[in-house]
């Protein structure tokens, strides 16, 4: 697998910080059953690549692989949340937080998409609307700061699938607005 197969570009699987799985096999939206792979199978996947990272992650230092890295945790977190699994989404958040670059705008608008799908979640359970607000605040911030950065594409944000649970919110709306 290469980063090609999961958005980012490259150059192709002979690089050095390439990593050898079969192609295709965590290309595309491979998250929850809304991808075609059941949450259990995607766990399975995740824990795989992310035991790969610890285990081998002094050999191969690059941006690319902890971007990788970034995706699995991220999946991951969006797979637990759209299953009911809101904890350990929010644990997946926590990982990433740590994880990012805070001057990157991908970044942020990773957070922003995770904690997005986390707000989405608990709407579907008993949370309170404390809890709920606090998500959808957390997830407007992360967006304003990627948007801030000058460094996302406006037409990937306004198409992002990962913001849709802040669609319609005031703040996302106005948001919108400044890309």
């Amino acid at each position: 697998v290469h980063e090609h197969d999961f958005g980012f570009g490259g150059e192709g699987a002979g690089e050095a910080d390439a990593v050898a799985w079969p192609a295709g096999h965590l290309g595309g939206e491979a998250i929850g059953e809304r991808g075609g792979v059941e949450v259990d199978e995607f766990e399975e996947l995740a824990a795989e690549a992310l035991y790969l990272f610890d285990e081998y992650g002094h050999v191969v230092r690059s941006a690319r692989i902890a971007a990788f890295k970034r995706y699995v945790i991220r999946s991951r977190a969006i797979a637990r949340a759209w299953s009911g699994d809101v904890t350990g989404a929010i644990h997946g958040a926590e990982e990433l937080e740590v994880l990012g670059d805070e001057t990157s705008g991908v970044h942020w608008l990773e957070l922003a998409e995770l904690r997005a799908q986390i707000f989405g979640a608990l709407g579907e359970g008993d949370a309170p609307d404390v809890e709920r607000a606090a998500w959808r605040r957390k997830a407007t911030d992360a967006l304003e700061r990627a948007i801030d950065s000058g460094t996302v594409d406006p037409e990937f944000v306004r198409a992002s699938d990962g913001l849709e649970p802040l669609r319609g919110d005031a703040r996302f709306e106005a948001l919108m607005e400044r890309l």
